[in-house]
């Protein structure tokens, strides 16, 4: 019964992970209406999910946490997901052109 907690506990970080690179590689405004930071919480599930399993499953939580935060941080430093007050204040910067990958 752990095991499938654990793994259902892992789908919204990994939903999360994809929805944000399809975002960033597809979709040809980088800018959203709410603050994408706050998407890294998601990755508290999988953490979750780390601590009620054991072997195998533990570091696939773990590496799916740090999968996730990573890219949240990464659409965010390089202007792909940014908050629509954050994306004026910085004067509308386009989405670099090597970000155009899926268009």
């Amino acid at each position: 019964m752990k095991k499938v907690i654990s793994v259902l506990l892992l789908m919204p970080p990994v939903m999360v992970t994809a929805w944000v690179l399809h975002r960033a590689l597809w979709v040809p405004d980088n800018h959203i209406g709410f603050e994408p930071s706050l998407f890294m919480g998601v990755a508290v599930s999988s953490l979750i999910a780390a601590a009620l399993s054991r072997s195998r499953l533990r570091w696939i939580a773990l590496g799916v946490s740090l999968v996730t935060v990573g890219v949240i941080a990464g659409a965010i430093h390089f202007n792909l997901l940014l908050q629509y007050e954050e994306w004026i204040r910085l004067g509308m910067p386009d989405k670099p052109s090597w970000a155009a990958l899926g268009r």
